[in-house]
């Protein structure tokens, strides 16, 4: 994973080709914020011992959100409808290839029905004693990548788990944003 970052780990497939993109410094800061989480991330990687631990906030707004890692690496990722970018003083990269996975990423947090019935078949489960929906892929698209996405939480999303078709485990716990500002 590039810095123990969610949205990265969604990406690992697509690093290879990044172009700039410009951002306006008034998108960063004067769209209303719908909803604000810190979480704290852990990867178990297929062969390794011990998993890799993250912390920071997730952001979302209505047409984006941001994912904040504070630590072990300081690390702004935007993700929006053209794709996955890195921020780095002002600017943002393009992760080639990103804009399905962005599109899934948004639909998974902001529970875009419409998006996920197209794309998954969903059924109930249970994860850490609550009630939760796990995703499974319609298309081979997504299977080459993921075996299933399970959210839970209600009303407010508690967690994700990514079950990855390599064999490694991403879960990401939520909680509610103490400040909504960035």
């Amino acid at each position: 994973m590039m810095p123990a970052v969610f949205v990265l780990l969604l990406l690992s497939y697509c690093f290879s080709a990044v172009v700039p993109a410009a951002f306006a410094s008034d998108q960063i800061d004067t769209a209303p914020i719908v909803q604000g989480f810190e979480f704290e991330q852990e990867k178990q990687l297929q062969g390794l011992p011990r998993p890799i631990r993250s912390t920071g906030r997730l952001t979302v707004y209505k047409d984006h959100m941001y994912w904040i890692v504070e630590h072990p690496v300081a690390t702004t990722i935007r993700v929006d409808g053209d794709g996955i970018q890195e921020v780095v003083e002002g600017e943002g990269k393009l992760v080639s290839g990103s804009k399905f996975v962005a599109r899934l990423l948004m639909a998974v947090i902001q529970n875009d029905r419409e998006f996920l019935k197209d794309h998954f078949e969903a059924s109930s489960c249970t994860i850490e004693a609550e009630n939760c929906t796990r995703f499974i892929p319609l298309s081979q698209q997504i299977l080459d990548y993921y075996q299933d996405i399970s959210v839970y939480g209600q009303p407010i999303l508690n967690g994700i788990v990514l079950n990855e078709s390599n064999g490694s485990i991403t879960t990401i716990k939520l909680s509610p944003q103490k400040s909504s500002e960035e």
